[in-house]
């Protein structure tokens, strides 16, 4: 079978911005007559009449002992030499590990899906391959098709992320992790790609991307006709959102110290929590839990300003959803959000927490500045989903 485009993603839902951005991709693929095969890792099929074929695989890990927070050490440790001392607590041997077991432990399931994804690559023709997960589906898939120059997207900082939530701070381990993290997967995924798409400039640090290869930008988009600004109340408690995951690389320590060291501001967290996860905030907060689209785009439109918390986020697609509401953004200073506000003049860029519980008291005190929420909503305005799409597919010569 005959398609445009073979699909390789993960966990295609509205609860990861990396992954909604390809569920919209491929709703816009229908609207745009371009054929899809998909490789993903769904329990069920999608609908859109663009995907003409679809492989499912699912990982369903057999080690009933392993530390979920430890599985992404399956894929840095390729022999004893390598190991750091910090990680052989808790009596697993990670000397028996192949870095074929991607970022997800047992290997067990690997040969079984190598041959499905064979299989599946022999019933279709593909124009063009697209690699948009370094999960386990992406090794699989790249090391298939390595000789037909797929196109590698690495929107996900896993190598940081991994790393934070392993050492649980920047320190030595963290840094050992991290660095056989972006080693392993420039040796046995990203290699000597010329195809290779990021979400921004600033990911070219992040993966160690030098000028020996040939990198293009590929965005996400916003709805602007969801995510739009709405007449707020003239004066008021100040109200301040922070959207995501409660988790480390998030930032989520220091949202609590935030919260506590303003309460003159009403804070709104929406995100999800996993499971036996204890939140503890000060009276000043509000947690709304996980909101879809529209309930989310009402919540921003109602709030003054939004934290990020991205120093490993590759772009920020909550950030800039709460931009095409004309709401002004806190962003790390040396993130792309944060280069985005500064050049835009629509937020305000921070390098430390004490930083940006000064820049809130100044705020409140001052107020801000109209023009500062009307440049946020006009550049979110040139981040539709129809042009950044349209773009990449430029991009991909389709």
């Amino acid at each position: 079978m005959k398609v445009d485009l073979l699909l390789v993603v993960d966990h295609l839902n509205v609860e990861c911005g990396v992954r909604y951005t390809y569920l919209k991709f491929i709703e816009w693929c229908e609207s745009a007559g371009i054929t899809l095969a998909l490789v993903s890792d769904l329990d069920h099929n999608l609908t859109f009449k663009s995907v003409r074929a679809q492989l499912n695989l699912v990982v369903r890990d057999s080690r009933e002992g392993l530390v979920l927070k430890r599985r992404p050490l399956y894929a840095l440790v390729e022999g004893e030499d390598v190991i750091h001392e910090d990680l052989l607590k808790g009596n697993i041997d990670y000397s028996d590990v192949e870095w074929l077991d991607a970022w997800n432990g047992d290997r067990g399931w690997y040969p079984d899906f190598f041959r499905k994804c064979e299989e599946f690559a022999n019933s279709i023709e593909p124009a063009k391959v697209v690699i948009a997960t370094q999960s386990f589906l992406g090794f699989v898939v790249e090391s298939i098709y390595r000789d037909k120059d797929p196109a590698i997207c690495l929107h996900t900082n896993y190598p940081s992320f991994y790393a934070i939530r392993i050492a649980g701070k920047e320190n030595e381990l963290f840094d050992y992790v991290e660095m056989n993290a972006q080693r392993r997967l420039h040796k046995h995924f990203i290699n000597n790609k010329n195809n290779i798409f990021l979400n921004s400039d600033v990911s070219e640090g992040f993966f160690r991307i030098g000028e020996a290869f040939n990198y293009q930008i590929f965005t996400p988009g916003v709805d602007t006709s969801i995510f739009k600004p709405k007449l707020k109340r003239q004066n008021g408690t100040l109200k301040i959102m922070y959207v995501g995951r409660f988790s480390e690389e998030k930032g989520i320590d220091n949202i609590s110290t935030l919260t506590t060291s303003t309460p003159f501001a009403q804070w709104i967290l929406a995100g999800k929590v996993s499971n036996g996860q204890n939140l503890d905030f000060s009276k000043n907060t509000s947690f709304l839990g996980y909101l879809d689209h529209e309930s989310l785009a009402d919540e921003m439109a109602k709030a003054d300003a939004l934290v990020f918390y991205g120093k490993w986020d590759t772009f920020g697609m909550i950030a800039l959803e709460a931009l095409s509401c004309g709401l002004p953004v806190f962003a790390t200073r040396g993130s792309e959000m944060g280069r985005i506000i500064q050049q835009y003049d629509c937020g305000w860029e921070f390098s430390s927490t004490p930083e940006l519980i000064e820049l809130i008291k100044t705020i409140q005190k001052d107020g801000i500045r109209t023009e500062v929420k009307k440049n946020a909503r006009e550049y979110a305005l040139n981040m539709t989903w129809k042009s950044t799409f349209g773009d990449f597919v430029s991009k991909l010569r389709l």
